[in-house]
């Protein structure tokens, strides 16, 4: 929103990567109750998610490390041109979640 108001971006979007669904459903629901456009990787519709009509997208690292189409979204004109940020929760397991990938 800050960022939209200081004309840096029409359309920003923030990536909040989590390990905890119940926790992303609730900021999500949260998001929403405050007026802040806010969706879930594999729950909302994903016509949505990579048209980038939403202000916060949040990813389990399995759904978005696991699945070329998700990895790849970041790479395409929407997301490269909105995406102004990722939050990491649990950064400290990010070595794991990387092992499980290449596996």
């Amino acid at each position: 929103m800050v960022a939209k108001k200081m004309g840096h971006n029409e359309n920003p979007v923030v990536i909040v990567v989590s390990p905890l669904v119940a926790l992303m459903e609730d900021q999500v629901k949260e998001a929403t109750e405050m007026g802040i456009t806010a969706m879930q990787l594999g729950v909302h519709d994903e016509a949505d998610i990579t048209s980038g009509r939403c202000q916060l997208l949040f990813v389990s690292p399995e759904s978005w490390l696991l699945n070329k189409k998700w990895r790849d979204m970041l790479g395409s004109d929407v997301f490269q041109a909105n995406v102004i940020g990722i939050v990491v929760d649990e950064v400290h397991l990010s070595y794991k979640w990387a092992d499980e990938a290449a596996e």
